[in-house]
């Protein structure tokens, strides 16, 4: 959202969360490039690094929101 509103409130916009009980995570900033990289390289060398685990209902509402982000044109 930092990025939005550094972008458009020069040109007198204003950027808010539409969800008024939003917590946002402070740290979503640290998935970049290198970060994803890094955790890719480290799969294919047979470790598994930052591994979350969640309840099945949670794992299972993940998987479907999964599926529809990577069935996207």
């Amino acid at each position: 959202m930092r990025r939005l509103a550094n972008r458009f409130a020069p040109e007198g916009k204003e950027i808010v969360f539409l969800d008024k009980t939003v917590c946002f995570c402070s740290t979503m900033n640290r998935i970049d490039l290198p970060h994803l990289v890094w955790a890719l390289e480290s799969l294919a060398e047979g470790n598994l690094v930052n591994r979350i685990e969640v309840d099945k209902e949670t794992e299972a509402f993940a998987k479907l929101a999964l599926e529809r982000m990577l069935t996207l044109p």
